[in-house]
């Protein structure tokens, strides 16, 4: 595997797959490590496996209902595809990162619609509020009187509250006239502060509008990729295809 040859482990079942894999990392220097499972419901068992044998950065990339009708900016697996991507784009690479051939098989946003997409707002300068609220609106984003779930926004007075498809927590943004005098990640349920911040990014894309890349194109040249039950991927990829055609024919 060093010497870039590809290795077959057999009869490796449940949680020794991921110590096999581990142990293999620890003796092959590879950036990331891109571990493919079969099923959705696989990805959790196997990220907690891997967490069990290492204590590096792992990360889950899951895969979209694309049947569910639902908007992007509600879907919660959309927002962690996009904030993997961003962490990607940035160099910050995790080592071990758990997807199922489902998520492959979706296209993601290339890096340069992400970049074009991407504001960046800053304490102590200038900020047109209604300016931006136009913007997030025409990227259906919701106006509401207070922000609940990703895609949600709110403008009260002097504080702008923003919630990105990407964050795990909204952003309270406090302006002095159009200056952002302040800005913080807060509790959406008791509206406590949590993290003061100097910087934030604000990405608005959908998941009809983006589908110009593939997930891999993201990822290092020095990565390893770890199939579990390559049969079984094949399987549920082709499956998965199909009833995706079936959807697209009725739709």
């Amino acid at each position: 595997m060093a010497a870039g040859n590809n290795a077959l482990l057999d009869g490796v079942c449940g949680s020794s797959c991921a110590l096999g894999l581990v142990a293999i990392s620890g003796r092959v220097p590879f950036d990331t490590t891109l571990v493919i499972v079969s099923e959705e419901k696989q990805l959790d068992s196997m990220a907690c496996d891997l967490q069990v044998f290492t204590d590096r950065p792992i990360e889950v990339f899951p895969a979209l209902d694309a049947t569910s009708g639902r908007s992007a900016l509600m879907d919660d697996a959309y927002g962690e595809r996009l904030r993997l991507l961003k962490m990607l784009a940035n160099r910050e690479a995790p080592t071990y990162i758990v997807t199922c051939i489902q998520a492959l098989q979706q296209p993601v946003p290339g890096l340069q619609e992400i970049v074009d997409q991407t504001r960046r707002i800053h304490a102590g300068r200038t900020l047109d509020v209604e300016e931006l609220s136009e913007w997030l609106v025409r990227h259906d984003y919701h106006h509401t009187s207070a922000v609940e779930l990703p895609g949600e926004f709110s403008v009260r007075g002097g504080i702008l509250d923003i919630y990105a498809t990407d964050w795990v927590d909204p952003v309270r943004i406090e302006m002095f006239g159009d200056e952002v005098e302040s800005m913080r990640r807060f509790d959406c349920g008791s509206q406590r502060s949590l993290i003061t911040l100097s910087e934030v990014e604000v990405t608005v894309l959908t998941k009809q509008r983006s589908r110009t890349s593939h997930f891999v194109e993201y990822l290092s040249q020095n990565r390893c990729v770890l199939l579990n039950q390559p049969d079984e991927i094949v399987s549920e990829g082709q499956r998965y295809l199909e009833r995706i055609s079936e959807f697209d024919r009725h739709h």
